[in-house]
């Protein structure tokens, strides 16, 4: 990080937790922190084409066998037909140890797909990150839920699933977090577990704290957590989530159901339905 020399050289600017990012006269994204020190936001366009076959690190292979699955799942079983892989776009990722990208088609198909370059894996989540993290920043969101996914289904057909979010606001701190979630099969149909109504409360016992997240580009500490058994039905596709609860250690409470587009990531894929 650098002084702060040049902040009259602002055309834009905002405020969230603490910091401020201004637009420069060059059109450059700045991070002004209230210690008095700043920082390039340097976001690199993340694209694989059709002329980006050099072997890049933003490159992902695809191939004419490659699946690219409707939403996060282990099974695959719904494909995006007709996906362009000679003219894509890699947007994010999630979740877990075993990452699946995000990639949209010159058509404007939308689909997952797990790196078959493993050792590129860990630069382009750098990347995506640096370019997700100014989005994060600019809704000013307190939590950022970045995805679901459909872990294992295990013989018995017990469900485990995940939920990747993060946690932004550095002002409180988090006593509960619970998310509200139900599951859809993959033709889209609402259904449930064999000893349930279809809806699961994943808790989360605090307290959660931002305080160690460092805010700068690519740096927001993503949080993984792991629901086991939340049904026993194996024909379950996908989940979306329906309520987020939020108790602060000072005692307040905050309701998420109508706002969690507020607080959802602008590339969280649900079923549609």
């Amino acid at each position: 990080m650098k002084n702060l020399i040049f902040v009259f050289a602002c055309l834009l600017s905002f405020s969230v937790f603490g910091q401020e990012i201004i637009t420069n006269q060059a059109g450059e994204k700045i991070i002004l922190n209230s210690d008095k020190t700043w920082g390039y936001f340097e976001v690199k366009k993340v694209i694989s084409d059709s002329t980006n076959r050099s072997g890049s690190l933003s490159h992902i292979n695809l191939s004419d066998s490659s699946t690219i699955s409707k939403f996060l799942n282990t099974q695959s079983i719904d494909v995006v037909k007709e996906f362009d892989i000679n003219d894509f776009e890699v947007l994010d990722y999630c979740c877990g140890h075993s990452p699946s990208f995000l990639i949209k088609d010159v058509n404007g198909k939308t689909g997952f797909v797990s790196s078959n370059t493993r050792s590129r894996d860990n630069e382009l989540i750098r990347l995506l990150d640096k370019t997700n993290d100014l989005n994060t920043l600019e809704k000013q969101s307190p939590i950022n839920i970045i995805g679901t996914k459909i872990e294992e289904i295990n013989t018995a057909g017990g469900v485990d699933f995940s939920i990747t979010w993060q946690y932004l606001d550095k002002s409180k701190d988090i006593k509960y977090l619970d998310f509200t979630v139900v599951p859809y099969n993959c033709v889209g149909d609402l259904v449930t577990g064999e000893y349930d109504n279809g809806r699961f409360k994943g808790e989360i016992t605090g307290p959660i704290s931002a305080s160690e997240v460092e805010f700068s580009p690519g740096k927001f500490k993503r949080e993984n957590s792991y629901w086991s058994r939340a049904w026993y039905n194996s024909t379950i596709c996908s989940i979306k989530i329906v309520k987020v609860e939020v108790e602060y250690m000072d005692g307040t409470k905050y309701i998420y159901v109508k706002e969690l587009p507020k607080i959802s990531s602008p590339y969280l894929k649900y079923f549609s339905f």
